[in-house]
């Protein structure tokens, strides 16, 4: 039996916008085909950094502990912005940098 190994990328990131930083944890969710299928997640420090050590892969982002109307208005991933909340992790990748933008003005709809 052959078992590979990978090298475990480090994804050094910032968020900002949000009122109360160090209550949002930050989660890479792989996609089915990785081997590992098991989520990563960190705490956001006090100034909104944080440090993802994840898999080369690609993955699902979301920040839990947002409050009230709070809403991830957008990611940008190596100084680019993404499309979506997945982003992909080359084997060859030197430096990571993930930035999350949070918005506070989300909507809320009621009545019937």
């Amino acid at each position: 039996m052959v078992v590979p190994v990978t090298a475990v990328k480090s994804v050094e990131g910032q968020i900002e916008g949000a009122g109360n930083r160090e209550s949002l944890r930050v989660i890479a969710v792989p996609t089915p085909h990785l081997l590992s299928n098991i989520p990563a997640w960190t705490m956001a420090r006090s100034n909104g950094r944080f440090s993802l050590e994840v898999l080369p892969g690609t993955y699902a982002l979301t920040v839990d502990g947002l409050q009230n109307d709070d809403y991830v208005a957008g990611i940008e991933f190596q100084g680019k912005s993404a499309s979506s909340s997945f982003i992909e992790l080359l084997p060859d990748a030197e430096s990571l940098s993930l930035k999350l933008n949070i918005r506070q003005d989300g909507g809320r709809v009621s009545g019937v």
